[in-house]
Parts: C-alpha cells; sequence; structure tokens
C-alpha cells in the first residue's frame, strides 16, 4: 500500500500530525472492532486500519529523524514493519476471544465436553455389549417355554449403541482438530 492508501484507510489528508493519526486511529479501531462489528469484513478492516496506524506514525517518525524519500519510506515499511503489524492486528483482533478461552467459564464448559463425549462412548459401548451379551445368552434358553428372541430387536439396539460410538469418537476426532488448530493459531 502507499502513503495516501494508508491516510485514506484513516481518514485523514496528507499532512496528517500524530495526534490527529491517533484520533483516526482510535475512532476507526472501536468502529471496526470484531467484538463491536459483527459484519464479515470487520476483521479484515480491523487489520488494515491497524496496519494503516503504525505505518503513518511510523512513517511521522522516520520523516522526523531522516530525510528519506517517500519511496525509500515506504519500501522500508514494507520490508521490515508490515508483517509485524499484520500479526499484531490480528492479536488484536482475537484479543477477547483468547481472553475468554483462558477463563474458568471456558476452561470447565470444556472439560464437561469431553466428559459428555466419553460418558457418550461408554453408552455404547455398554448398550452395544449388553445387547450381544443379552441376545446370545437368550439364545442359549431358548425351550418350549422360551420364544427365540428378536433378531430385529438385537439389531435395533446394536444399532443405536453402534450409532452412539460413532457419533462419539467422531466428536473426539473434531474436538482434537479444533484444539491443534488452535494451538496452532496461537
Amino acid at each position: 500500500m502507499t502513503h495516501d492508501q494508508y491516510l485514506k484507510i484513516l481518514g485523514l489528508q496528507r499532512g496528517a500530525t500524530a495526534e490527529q493519526i491517533k484520533k483516526a486511529y482510535r475512532k476507526k479501531a472501536r468502529l471496526f472492532h470484531p467484538d463491536l462489528n459483527r459484519r464479515d469484513t470487520a476483521t479484515n478492516i480491523f487489520i488494515a486500519v491497524n496496519e494503516a496506524y503504525e505505518y503513518l506514525i511510523e512513517d511521522d517518525k522516520r520523516r522526523r529523524n531522516h530525510n528519506l524519500s517517500e519511496e525509500d519510506l515506504v519500501k522500508a515499511w514494507q520490508d521490515h514493519r508490515k508483517e509485524q503489524a499484520r500479526k499484531r492486528a490480528y492479536q488484536y483482533s482475537r484479543s477477547r476471544y483468547n481472553e475468554f478461552k483462558k477463563s474458568k467459564n471456558y476452561r470447565s464448559s470444556m472439560i464437561l465436553n469431553k466428559a459428555l463425549l466419553f460418558i457418550t462412548l461408554g453408552a455404547g459401548i455398554f448398550i452395544s455389549s449388553l445387547t450381544i451379551i443379552g441376545y446370545f445368552i437368550a439364545l442359549g434358553t431358548v425351550n418350549e417355554y422360551n420364544d427365540v428372541p428378536s433378531l430385529a430387536g438385537f439389531i435395533l439396539l446394536l444399532s443405536i449403541g453402534v450409532i452412539f460410538i460413532i457419533v462419539s469418537i467422531a466428536h473426539i476426532q473434531a474436538f482434537n482438530q479444533q484444539k491443534k488448530k488452535s494451538m496452532s493459531d496461537e
């Protein structure tokens, strides 16, 4: 981006002072912070606002301390600071969520979620195993007083148990993938 594009993002004119840059940044950051603005593009705009602010503030400092042309300033910024600004802006846009992830409420809800997954898995195993054991015991006790156990009932109960197991395993895998992704994002 050019100097003029950064000025445009913050709604400023050439020659803006550091105080004007800071004021415009605060206004735009509040307007587009993802916690306050639910539009899909809010995060990207918030990142651009942070990038523009950091560029313009650094540009102001460099202009005062060095006698560089605008092209040299833009090149120096792009080579040294642009990626750092984008990373910090991304962190800023995620800060409240990351703080929430460290809270007691979030951690306890995750513990309950994990416990529920394993209880569901256990229930599926329990239903399936008792269904199989019960069916074969009933088959062994068939005589003139006891009828042959229902194959349809056996298949129905076994299916319910298997569905519990499959759903539980799928949720555990999704949970682990989400955990790996969130660890790589940090």
